[in-house]
C-alpha cells in the first residue's frame, strides 16, 4: 500500500511542479513584454517627436521620413493589441484596462497628432514631385537618328526586294 502512495504522491507532486513552471513562465513572458511595450512606446514616442520638428515656412508639421510615421503607428497598434490578448490571459482586470485605454488614446490621437501630418507630407511631395519631360536638344537627336535609320532601311528595301 504504502509504494501505491507513494507513486500517487510523486505524479500528483510532478503535476504541481508542471503547473508551478508553467505559471511562472506565463508571468515572466508576461512581465518581458510589458516592459517592451513600454520601452517601444517610449522610443516610438521620442522618435516621432523629434522627426516632427520638422516645420514648414507655412508653419505646418512635415516629416523627414512619413512613411516611418506611419509604420510606427501600425507597429503601436499590434503591440497594443498583443499586451491587451496577455492581460486577458492573466485574467487580470487592471491591465486589460489600461491596454485599452492606451488602445483607445492610440486610436484617438495618433490620428490628428502624427498619422495626417504624414501623411500629407507624402501628398505635398507627390504633388510638387514635376515630371521631367526631355529636353529640345535630345529629342531633336532622337528624330535625327530615326530619319537616319528610316532612310537607310528605305534605301535597302528599294535596292533589294528580299532585303531581310
Amino acid at each position: 500500500m504504502s509504494s501505491e502512495y507513494s507513486s500517487i504522491n510523486i505524479g500528483l507532486v510532478m503535476q504541481c511542479l508542471l503547473v508551478v513552471v508553467v505559471v511562472v513562465v506565463v508571468v515572466v513572458v508576461v512581465v518581458v513584454v510589458v516592459v517592451v511595450v513600454v520601452v517601444v512606446v517610449a522610443v516610438v514616442v521620442a522618435v516621432v517627436e523629434l522627426e516632427a520638428r520638422m516645420i514648414t515656412p507655412d508653419r505646418r508639421r512635415e516629416y523627414e521620413k512619413p512613411s516611418l510615421a506611419l509604420r510606427l503607428g501600425h507597429l503601436l497598434k499590434k503591440l497594443a493589441i498583443i499586451k491587451r490578448g496577455l492581460c486577458l490571459r492573466r485574467d487580470d482586470a487592471e491591465l486589460v484596462k489600461e491596454a485599452k485605454t492606451f488602445e483607445k488614446l492610440l486610436q484617438d490621437e495618433w490620428t490628428d497628432k502624427v498619422s495626417s501630418n504624414a501623411f500629407n507630407t507624402l501628398k505635398r511631395r507627390k504633388d510638387q514631385n514635376i515630371e521631367q519631360l526631355p529636353e529640345t536638344d535630345d529629342l531633336l537627336k532622337l528624330k535625327m537618328h530615326q530619319d537616319k535609320v528610316r532612310k537607310k532601311a528605305v534605301a535597302d528595301l528599294e535596292s533589294s526586294p528580299n532585303y531581310k
